[in-house]
């Protein structure tokens, strides 16, 4: 009864404890992963003195630099990395942080930017936790839906996605890159695409009432426009409303896709032969402070310029500005040279990786085949024993019976012996009776004689 009685306290105690833990990192996720995609970094930054949890909180503060300045300050990840990592939700979380990490300091580099993602959603998948597989897959969607490098891939991607929805905002995020895609695809093939996908997803965005992803789907349009009808003033005016949305976070995140916006702005007006207005805007350009990540904007930005300048039949500031698109396209060939050197070395190690799985695997069958082999004989030696064991206690009580058997036949013997003898004394005395009758019997009649 006492044993019954702890096993059933201990057995609550463990639900509780699995219950608190699933109930905090549900917190976790309300508190500080959805505030942190709709990049509410007030919101993110008062809350983040109640956190207890030292590795969430490192987390949340790379993720506060990712957002506000593009990059993650190295003494905070380093910091981030030397905790100590005890649950699935630690990992997954700690590849999430690593990605963006990487994709920070390394830019280009698809390889190791993709293979930590790639890891916290297969941790995630694995333990049904469908908001860090979002995360995961969000990421990944949108790192290929900006490189544009394999649409193949975004696709498959985006299928996996789709399966983790749980909000509005990740709900437009889907229709987003899948749009993307849709795009890239009909611009391949050269075909149309229905303008009215592109309204719908306007609507998805208002529904998340952010001001983040509304300037996304603006911008959408306005390439939907430039791209698939060559209609500038639409393109034009879809780009503003997108920037005014945009103008409403101060961090480096949207500061780079406001630059996007001035690029394009610029092209436009040259395409329309207004040279010196694209001029004017492609310098304020310039003098906007672009993290070093972003080679492809620095490219774009003194392409544009030379191509202005050229214009206006200033061939020699344009030959300077030649001189630094060269030097900048030098920078993102070695970049490539890096990634196909990152590719071989990830292939690599995929290839190790899956012989140290297959003999894992192997070791673990065989370990399972050795277990069971072992669980079999010790049943049967188990069984063999018993069966010995019992073999001899009926061999006991065998022996035991004929003991009690011997016994009981000495006894009867002793009896009749006793008998025999009672039986003789007996008979010795009816004897002696007899003759004493017989002589007494004699000498009365020879006395009546």
């Amino acid at each position: 009864m006492n044993k019954s009685y702890f096993i059933i306290i201990y057995f609550f105690i463990f639900v509780s404890s699995i219950y608190s833990q699933n109930n905090s990192e549900l917190d976790f996720i309300n508190d500080f992963i959805i505030p942190l995609k709709k990049h509410q970094i007030e919101v993110v930054e008062k809350r983040k003195e109640s956190l207890k949890d030292s590795f969430l909180l490192k987390y949340v503060e790379c993720q506060i630099d990712n957002i506000k300045y593009k990059n993650i300050n190295d003494s905070t990840f380093s910091k981030f990395e030397s905790y100590k990592r005890t649950t699935y939700f630690h990992n997954a979380i700690y590849h999430i942080n690593k990605g963006d990490y990487i994709f920070n300091k390394q830019k280009y580099v698809d390889s190791k930017v993709i293979e930590h993602y790639e890891i916290a959603y297969n941790i995630a998948n694995n333990n049904n936790d469908k908001y860090l597989a979002c995360e995961s897959l969000r990421r990944i969607c949108s790192y290929l839906f900006k490189t544009q490098k394999n649409i193949l891939e975004l696709n498959q991607s985006i299928n996996r996605y789709k399966n983790f929805i749980y909000d509005d905002f990740e709900d437009y995020q889907l229709s987003f890159y899948t749009l993307g895609y849709k795009m890239q695809e009909a611009s391949i093939n050269q075909r149309k695409i229905n303008s009215n996908l592109f309204y719908s997803l306007l609507t998805k965005a208002k529904k998340t009432k952010n001001a983040l992803v509304i300037g996304e789907s603006l911008q959408l349009i306005g390439v939907y426009y430039l791209i698939f009808n060559q209609n500038i003033d639409s393109t034009l005016y879809y780009n503003s409303m997108a920037k005014k949305q945009y103008n409403n976070y101060n961090t480096a995140y949207c500061k780079i896709k406001s630059i996007g916006l001035e690029i394009n702005q610029s092209i436009l007006l040259q395409q329309k032969g207004e040279y010196q207005k694209s001029l004017e805007k492609l310098d304020s350009i310039r003098t906007f402070k672009i993290p070093n990540q972003n080679l492809r904007e620095q490219l774009s930005i003194y392409q544009f310029l030379k191509s202005a300048y050229l214009n206006l039949n200033n061939y020699k500031i344009a030959y300077n500005l030649q001189s630094k698109e060269k030097a900048i396209e030098d920078s993102l060939d070695l970049i490539k040279h890096k990634i196909a050197i990152a590719d071989i070395q990830t292939a690599y190690r995929t290839k190790e990786k899956e012989q140290e799985n297959f003999q894992l695997k192997k070791d673990k069958r065989s370990l399972w085949i050795g277990s069971l082999v072992f669980i079999l004989f010790g049943s049967i030696t188990f069984f063999l024993i018993q069966k010995n064991t019992k073999r001899k206690q009926l061999l006991a009580e065998q022996d035991k019976a004929l003991e009690t058997q011997k016994l009981a036949t000495v006894l009867k013997e002793q009896e009749l012996t006793s008998i025999d003898a009672m039986i003789e004394g007996q008979e010795k005395e009816r004897q002696r009776i007899a003759n004493d009758l017989h002589d007494d019997l004699g000498g009365l009649m020879a006395t009546v004689k």
